[in-house]
C-alpha cells in the first residue's frame, strides 16, 4: 500500500483526535447533599465530534428532588459508536446521582 507523504499522517491524526477526545469526564458533587443510591443515566446525541447538538437535563425532575452528583462522560459504547462513525455521531453519557439534603446540626 502506497500513499502520498502529505496524506499518510491523516489516518493517524484522525484516530488520535477520536481517542484523545474520548478521554473526558466532568463531575460536579453537591456538598450540601448525601447520595441515596439512585442513579439516573441519560444519553446526549451530538454530531461532528460533539460540535453540533445539545442536551438539556432537568436534574430535579429526574431525581424527584435533590441531586448529589452530576457526571458527564464518554462510556465505552459512546467511544465505539464515535469510532465507527468516524466522529459524525458522538454520543455522551450523563449520570445523575440522586441525594437528600444534609441536615444542619
Amino acid at each position: 500500500m502506497t500513499c502520498r507523504i502529505a496524506l499518510c499522517p491523516l489516518p493517524l491524526l484522525l484516530m488520535s483526535s477520536i481517542t484523545l477526545g474520548a478521554c473526558n469526564k466532568v463531575t460536579y458533587v453537591n456538598p450540601k447533599t448525601v447520595p441515596t443510591g439512585n442513579v439516573v443515566s441519560e444519553t446526549g446525541h451530538f454530531f461532528l465530534f460533539g460540535l453540533a447538538g445539545s442536551k438539556a437535563i432537568n436534574a430535579h425532575r429526574a431525581c424527584q428532588g435533590d441531586v448529589s452528583k452530576v457526571q458527564s462522560r464518554f462510556s465505552f459504547g459512546d467511544i465505539v459508536l464515535q469510532g465507527i462513525t468516524l466522529g459524525l455521531y458522538t454520543p455522551r453519557t450523563y449520570e445523575l446521582t440522586c441525594g437528600r439534603k444534609v441536615s444542619a446540626q
